[in-house]
């Protein structure tokens, strides 16, 4: 990943994209579920909650401590 600004290079990365399921066999991820907590995160001494969203094939925040 490059990042340009106003044309010079301000910065270059190196990613790794990650697939899950069956990779072109499947365009979305179904029947799964999952939830985490991230501790020490927006800021240290709290508690994110992140729940697996299908419809949105995305981690939500499900709450804040």
């Amino acid at each position: 990943m490059v990042a340009l600004v106003d044309g010079p290079e301000l910065g270059r990365v190196t990613v790794q994209v990650t697939t899950v399921g069956n990779g072109a066999e499947e365009e979305f991820l179904r029947g799964v579920a999952g939830e985490c907590v991230v501790e020490d995160f927006p800021q240290t001494g709290q508690t994110v909650t992140l729940e697996w969203q299908q419809s949105q094939q995305n981690f939500v925040i499900t709450g804040v401590d």
